[in-house]
């Protein structure tokens, strides 16, 4: 689920998990009226569901409106949480059926709560002399710096009567003692007649740690906080923008895996990071002397349909044969430690572990294009395949067919994923969180089109060597030449005729490589 809409591979994992029986809960601390649009997107309305709000103050049935657990907070500390929230000088809103309402309407918080839930801002003059109805909960909305040491100050003024906990960076919850979603689920649970050990719980925010450590399986998205983390059985490779929610069924549940949606062809995008050497190595490469100057310490790859929805994701530090030195200048850049090099997987290990998860009919995009020009001297040092992935995206080359770049416009990923105004949730030079950003661009593109049309091999060296319309070559394309005067010595190249009036032609001092040298071709001409 991204944070603009539920994506196709998101649903379609709870679509099947319905199918098969399973309850869908949707747990949040938003209210009921915020929730419920997102339960009819799902169709819990009609194939059942519940949602939990208010962070376990109350538990809805989708299909009969029936609150199934419900615990109110008492009127009687409404007065006194807005004496504390404007002593403390922030803001505190609460609900009522028409959407949020607020004495402090313009706090960007506040109104960060009304963009999460989609629900109005009502203004009011006096919050605790307009709640004169039940409420399940009030919520402190304040800048990140002060969260801790205001929710500090609040447990030991309401210490023993009300509960108040962190709920996200900016959000400080007001509920009865005791509320929890955990305990909301385990009343839920035994009406039902089942146990924690039939509960799996997703979640990213401080307010799912309860559940995800009473459930049976606890799921912690990859961007949750480490608190979180900690309690979790699993921890997902994806984010909760990126399918984490998909990814965590198609673990836990394989047998739910076909019932998901993919696409005909086997698309992974993938970003490397690379270790430098202080000195250059060089070895003998099919019989040419070679260079080698980087080699591969992570990867990050996520699969992705042709709308570039995030089907499964794939990462992983590896443990450099050759420059096992972290050079300062990457560990600068990366963030990565020497420590994190000596930790990783083997590289030849991990490389046939990549492989193995991409498939034999994977297709390879990339941002950085340079990157698959570098992967064969790799995969031949390790003595792996070199001939694995055949086809491979130029992803710039795609983004520049429909936002062609202004004259001084980088084409640096940072770059463009600012100009294109994406959010800079996750940091740069990460290799997964790369490959994020490249699929966020990917959702940018009529991806579909972009790839169907994508120069094939022959088309490229068609057009490098056919710049003037009406010029008239025909080529022939031969491979496994590593240096440029080899197939000059090729007696099959030296003798080949015009196809048109069958004189002996004279190849031109043309080639086109590809991938480091390892595919060139050599080519005739014919001017007619």
């Amino acid at each position: 689920m991204t944070k603009r809409s539920l994506t196709p591979r998101t649903r379609a994992a709870l679509d099947a998990a319905a199918a098969q029986g399973v309850t869908i809960v949707l747990a949040s601390g938003r209210p009921t009226a915020g929730i419920l649009p997102l339960a009819k997107e799902l169709g819990l309305d009609k194939k059942g569901g519940c949602v939990l709000a208010y962070n376990g103050g109350k538990i809805m049935d989708c299909m009969t409106g029936e609150a199934l657990y419900q615990v109110q907070l008492g009127a009687e500390f409404v007065p006194e949480l807005c004496e504390f929230a404007a002593r403390q000088d922030v803001a505190i809103l609460t609900y009522n059926s028409e959407g949020i309402v607020c004495e402090r309407d313009q706090d960007v918080w506040a109104n960060k709560e009304c963009f999460t839930t989609k629900l109005p801002m009502i203004h009011v003059d006096d919050l605790a002399s307009y709640v004169n109805y039940p409420i399940c909960k009030m919520l402190i909305t304040l800048d990140p710096a002060r969260r801790d040491a205001v929710c500090a100050a609040g447990k030991e003024q309401f210490a023993g009567r009300i509960d108040l906990y962190p709920s996200s960076p900016f959000f400080i919850e007001a509920v009865p003692l005791g509320v929890a979603k955990d305990r909301s689920l385990a009343a839920l649970l035994e009406q039902m007649g089942l146990t924690r050990e039939n509960l799996m719980a997703c979640g990213d925010g401080l307010n799912d740690r309860s559940m995800i450590s009473y459930a049976g399986v606890g799921v912690a998205m990859q961007n949750a906080e480490d608190a979180v983390k900690a309690v979790a059985d699993y921890v997902t490779a994806a984010d909760n923008n990126h399918d984490g929610v998909a990814e965590a069924i198609a673990k836990i549940y394989p047998e739910l895996r076909g019932t998901q949606t993919t696409m005909p062809r086997n698309l992974v995008l993938f970003d490397l990071e690379w270790n430098i050497g202080y000195k250059p190595y060089t070895f003998n490469y099919h019989g040419v002397q070679q260079t080698f100057r980087g080699e591969i310490i992570e990867i990050g790859a996520v699969k992705i349909d042709e709308d570039a929805n995030v089907l499964d994701t794939f990462s992983i530090h590896l443990r450099p044969r050759i420059f096992r030195c972290l050079q300062h200048h990457i560990a600068k850049v990366t963030g990565l430690t020497q420590e994190d090099l000596d930790k990783g997987e083997p590289i030849i290990q991990g490389l046939r572990r990549f492989m193995k998860w991409c498939g034999p009919d994977a297709e390879f995009a990339e941002w950085a294009w340079m990157t698959c020009r570098c992967s064969s001297r790799t995969l031949f040092l390790c003595n792996l395949d070199e001939s694995r992935p055949t086809v491979w995206y130029d992803l710039q080359q795609l983004f520049l067919r429909e936002y062609p770049r202004k004259e001084g416009e980088g084409m640096k990923l940072e770059n463009v994923v600012t100009r294109m105004g994406i959010p800079l949730e996750r940091p740069f030079h990460d290799a997964l969180s790369d490959t994020f950003y490249t699929a966020d661009l990917c959702r940018l593109l009529d991806l579909r089109a972009g790839l169907a049309a994508y120069p094939s091999e022959e088309d490229t060296l068609r057009q490098s060597l056919c710049p003037t319309p009406g010029d008239y070559r025909d080529f022939k394309v031969f491979q496994g030449y590593l240096d440029q005067s080899m197939w000059k010595l090729d007696p099959v190249i030296g003798t080949m005729a015009c196809p048109v009036c069958g004189t002996a032609l004279q190849p031109d001092d043309v080639w086109l490589q590809k991938r480091e040298q390892r595919l060139v071709y050599a080519v005739p001409v014919s001017r007619l």
